[in-house]
């Protein structure tokens, strides 16, 4: 993390409006703990504690416990929750902006059986209470902490879950991970990173220390961003959450991590506003679904895994296939999952041109700007696993004003051809003596002719009606709009 970030994430602190960094491992579901990797601890106290004193390298802090409601004749799982600057979400345990509520981290731990800690960081030289200032130090004290509740509980190792948003999206890709993925305490599982995850190697103001991570780890631990695009620089110099979480998927792709995938919702920001929405208030919500996602028949009580496989079904259509360039046309998706599907993009070629995280997925394009001919469009939906499906491509054809016409005249009258291009639905001509007038009285005659469906070279023919050597106005229109008007004399 960069100096100009470290500025930023305190700014954005102000006030406390930083989410809660959970680590969560998660649990079994059957009666009989059977896993292979269990810490074996026991002793713990099942009840909800608070502000409990832990003391580890160098630092001395408090943390909470809600143990209340959990089974210890099932697999226990933990949850980690590490907070944000101004330290928020530790000091409001009871908020739904993380911890609280139905749809809090702790609701959702206890779903799953699993214990739920919340740390109050150790810094205390900034006064904002961070846990990136001394990132890898810090990462040393949450270890230590962690070696102690694993011997209070029976935790699952095989099943460990991090989340964090924004600092703490950091703390967990850029210190936590790197240094303790091959410690041995997780073992599988995977991350979610709201608004940041970006990679470790620009650490600062301390650098990273990063080990050796095992293949295994690399293949059995899901990770997953979210970040509005709209989660952009701040005025301070901080790139945003959005290139962060961009840039971190890159690194850890780079390492080898198979599980990968994205959320990037339009339009949605860093923090929520009266304007703007974002992922705060909604980390439970997400923990829940991605836990779903990977578990779809409860955790597994043995090695293994039964994470989410099956990708989404998919299926498009365009509100017009053949159209003038510049015209708005409606992309419609039909897309489901076994699970549920957490957004659809859409394509031209391999150009985004947007996408829709809410069922019916549509998308308003605006074709200005593309070029004349036939383009492929597809739709791509995403579930909550990372899973996707491309949609079988719809072709469609731009078209741009390009027409062209003739006329000639002879003994009876005049032929006058029209060339109409193919998305001109009414191609009409009227002729009138000139000047022009509105008037169809005997001696002025007006001739319309509508062609509903024309496609191609469409003929209009003018015979018998018009007098020889007369002056004619006539007007070309094409679905209601004139595309031309001329003079015309009927010599013989």
């Amino acid at each position: 993390m960069k100096q100009v970030l470290q500025k930023s994430i305190k700014k954005i602190g102000f006030g406390g409006f930083l989410a809660a960094v959970a680590v969560v491992a998660s649990v079994g579901l059957t009666t009989t703990p059977s896993y292979a990797s269990t810490s074996g601890g026991s002793g713990g106290a099942y009840t909800w504690q608070t502000n409990k004193s832990f003391t580890a390298a160098g630092y001395t802090s408090t943390y909470h416990i809600d143990a209340s409601g959990i089974d210890p004749t099932k697999p226990v799982g933990l949850v980690v929750d590490f907070h944000g600057d101004g330290a928020y979400g530790y000091k409001n345990p009871g908020s739904n902006y993380a911890l609280g509520g139905v749809d809090g981290i702790r609701a959702v731990a206890r779903e799953y059986n699993m214990i739920t800690v919340s740390i109050l960081t150790p810094d205390r030289a900034t006064g904002d209470l961070t846990w990136w200032w001394r990132g890898n130090s810090y990462a040393d004290y949450v270890q230590a902490l962690l070696t102690q509740v694993y011997g209070q509980y029976n935790i699952d190792k095989q099943h460990v879950w991090l989340t964090g948003f924004s600092g703490g999206a950091q703390f967990i890709t850029q210190y936590y991970l790197p240094e303790f993925a091959g410690s041995g305490l997780i073992e599988g599982g995977g991350a979610l990173l709201f608004g940041g995850g970006d990679d470790p190697t620009g650490a600062d103001p301390q650098a990273a220390t990063i080990n050796p991570i095992p293949t295994s780890f690399k293949q059995n631990f899901n990770m997953f961003w979210g970040s509005g695009t709209a989660d952009g620089p701040d005025g301070t110099g901080w790139e945003g959450g959005y290139k962060s979480a961009q840039d971190g998927y890159t690194w850890y792709q780079n390492q080898g991590f198979t599980k990968l995938s994205t959320y990037y919702p339009s339009g949605w920001c860093h923090s929520t506003t009266s304007t703007c929405t974002s992922f705060e208030y909604k980390f439970g919500t997400y923990l829940r679904q991605q836990l779903q996602a990977a578990y779809p028949n409860g955790i597994p009580t043995s090695g293994g895994s039964t994470s989410d496989t099956t990708a989404p079904t998919v299926s498009l259509s365009a509100s017009d296939t053949d159209f003038k360039i510049g015209d708005s046309v409606t992309l419609s998706s039909s897309a489901s999952d076994n699970i549920g599907v957490t957004k659809v993009e859409f394509y031209r070629g391999t150009t985004k041109l947007g996408e829709d995280t809410t069922s019916p997925y549509s998308l308003a394009w605006n074709t200005t700007g593309i070029t004349a001919g036939t383009h492929s469009l597809t739709a791509k939906a995403y579930d909550a696993a990372g899973n996707s499906k491309t949609s079988t491509a719809v072709s469609v054809t731009a078209d741009d004003d390009t027409f062209s016409y003739n006329y000639n005249t002879n003994r009876y009258g005049v032929d006058m051809n029209v060339y109409a291009p193919t998305y001109v639905d009414v191609a009409r001509l009227t002729v009138s003596p000139y000047p022009w007038t509105d008037s169809r009285s005997s001696t002025n005659y007006n001739y319309d002719y509508n062609y509903p469906d024309a496609t191609g070279y469409v003929s209009l023919s003018l015979v018998n009606e018009l007098q020889r050597n007369t002056k004619y106005y006539f007007k070309i229109e094409f679905d209601g709009k004139v595309v031309e008007t001329g003079v015309m004399y009927t010599e013989v």
